[in-house]
């Protein structure tokens, strides 16, 4: 999958851009300008390899579409505690 050239595309409307790729891009002008009144386009860069948790697996359905589990299914699953009272929720939700 490609992704749009940032600079370009932000550039266009008229908007600033930064990239932030590691920690040292992380300068103080760069706060000062989140904090201004002007827009700013700020794209953080992520390692391809890292790892997103909490997440909501995708399963492939029969027809081969996708679908999403539902958000009391996420991975890894959520304490006891937690799930509790989130299927509380969920219940008296669909009893609408």
């Amino acid at each position: 999958m490609g992704l749009p050239n940032w600079e370009k595309l932000f550039g266009t409307f008229g908007i600033n851009y930064r990239s932030v790729a590691n920690y040292e891009d992380l300068s103080g002008d760069l706060v000062d300008r989140i904090m201004d009144d002007s827009p700013l386009g700020v794209v953080i860069q992520v390692d391809p390899s890292q790892t997103y948790y909490p997440r909501i697996p995708n399963r492939v359905l029969p027809n081969g579409g996708m679908e999403s589990a539902a958000l009391h299914e996420m991975y890894p699953a959520p304490e006891d505690r937690i799930r509790q009272i989130t299927e509380k929720y969920l219940i008296e939700w669909n009893s609408r």
